[in-house]
C-alpha cells in the first residue's frame, strides 16, 4: 500500500512541474524498465525477469544518449544454485516518429559486467564476464504532460569471455520515463 501511494505522490510531483517539451535538447530523460527475457537457446521460452534503471540527456531534438545499469539475481529452478548478474553500458535512443502522445523509436546498447554463478553452500561455482551489444525497438505513451510509459523489445549479441561462448537474447521491456526540462536552454 505504501508503495502505491508513493507511485501516485510521484506521479502528482511530476505532473505539477508542467514540463512541456518531451524530446527536445536539454532534456533529462529518467527511467527504469522490467524486462522479461525470451531466450532462444530455450525454444523462445520465457526465462526471467530483472530491472534496468536509466539515465539519459538529449544532446539533439530526438537523440539521446546514456547509462544504463542492470542487477539480476537468479535462483536455479530445480537445482541449488544461484546466478548473481551486474550489468553497466551506454545506450542511445533516436525518436524518428511522433504523433499526438505515441513516439517510436530506435535505441543500441553496448556494455557489459560480470555473472557469478554459487551454489547454496557458498562456494563459487562460475564467474564469467559478459560483453553486451544490443538493438532494439520502441514506442512511448505520454500519460501526463512529462511521464511517459515505455514498451519496446531488444536483441542482444552477448560474448561470455571467460568460456569463450557467444549467445544471443532478446527481451520485451516495459517501463516508465520522466522527463526533466532544462528551462535554462530554451
Amino acid at each position: 500500500m505504501n508503495v502505491f501511494r508513493t507511485l501516485i505522490l510521484l506521479i502528482s510531483f511530476f505532473y505539477v512541474c508542467e514540463l512541456s517539451a518531451q524530446l527536445k535538447k536539454g532534456t533529462i530523460q529518467i527511467g527504469a524498465d522490467a524486462i522479461t527475457n525470451l531466450d532462444v537457446s530455450d525454444g523462445f521460452s520465457l526465462k526471467n525477469w530483472r530491472v534496468m534503471p536509466e539515465a539519459s540527456y538529449f544532446l539533439f531534438d530526438n537523440v539521446s544518449f546514456g547509462i544504463s545499469g542492470q542487477y539480476r539475481n537468479i535462483r536455479g529452478l530445480f537445482s541449488d544454485w544461484t546466478q548473481k548478474i551486474y550489468d553497466v553500458g551506454l545506450l542511445s535512443r533516436y525518436y524518428f516518429y511522433q504523433r499526438g502522445r505515441f513516439a517510436l523509436n530506435l535505441e543500441n546498447y553496448l556494455g557489459g559486467g560480470e555473472r557469478i554463478s554459487t551454489a547454496d553452500s557458498g562456494d563459487e561455482l562460475a564467474r564469467t564476464s559478459v560483453f553486451r551489444l544490443g538493438f532494439g525497438a520502441g514506442m512511448t505513451y505520454q500519460v501526463i504532460p512529462n511521464a511517459a510509459l515505455s514498451f519496446s523489445y531488444r536483441l542482444n549479441r552477448e560474448k561470455l569471455t571467460s568460456v569463450d561462448l557467444n549467445d544471443f537474447s532478446s527481451g520485451f521491456r516495459f517501463g516508465l520515463r520522466i522527463n526533466i526540462n532544462n528551462r535554462s536552454k530554451e
